[in-house]
């Protein structure tokens, strides 16, 4: 029987819950409603797009981001594939991990990241742990003390279609065993 992905998150988010209750610090990591002042983004933001895939037959991970400036002039993307990845939730993570980071490089004040992965933007801006990506989410923040403002928000997979296609690029550029 096969596991759909939206059982695993929550099953993830759930299995987080756990473990933060465990160490003595009840979180609550269930998304919370946003007012319209919430989702805009700061008007001098850069802005990044994330997404990230994996094989589970192969534990190849593929990952793509753009970037656009304050103006949503392309100014960086990037695509790649990466071996021994277990988990879309990996993926997505080292995929927005690498657009925070060239933004970074870039000299970006402040930084607006959106991904498809809803588990992911709950654990960035809940705090919550979840033992696979806590490294992956530890150097996030880590980056994220370089900017002035960051913020994570979740998009539909449809409005994250660019990130999407340099993800699948980087995964046809990739050839894989049979």
């Amino acid at each position: 029987e096969r596991t759909s992905a939206a059982d695993v998150n929550l099953c993830t988010i759930w299995e987080a819950c756990q473990w933060q209750l465990a160490l003595g610090e009840k979180r609550d990591v269930t998304p919370q409603p946003r007012t319209e002042a919430e989702l805009e983004v700061h008007f001098d933001a850069w802005v990044c797009f994330s997404d990230g895939s994996w094989s589970v037959t192969d534990l190849i991970g593929d990952m793509g981001w753009i970037i656009h400036d304050p103006h949503s002039s392309t100014k960086l993307q990037g695509a790649f594939s990466t071996p021994l990845v277990t988990s879309d939730l990996i993926a997505e993570s080292l995929a927005l991990l690498a657009g925070v980071e060239a933004a970074k490089a870039s000299s970006a004040l402040r930084l607006a990241c959106f991904s498809d992965c809803l588990e992911l933007v709950v654990l960035l801006n809940s705090g919550a742990h979840v033992n696979e990506i806590e490294g992956i989410v530890a150097d996030i923040h880590l980056d994220a003390s370089s900017f002035l403002s960051i913020s994570f928000h979740h998009v539909p997979r449809n409005k994250n279609l660019q990130a999407d296609t340099l993800a699948l690029l980087s995964c046809n550029l990739l050839i894989r065993g049979t």
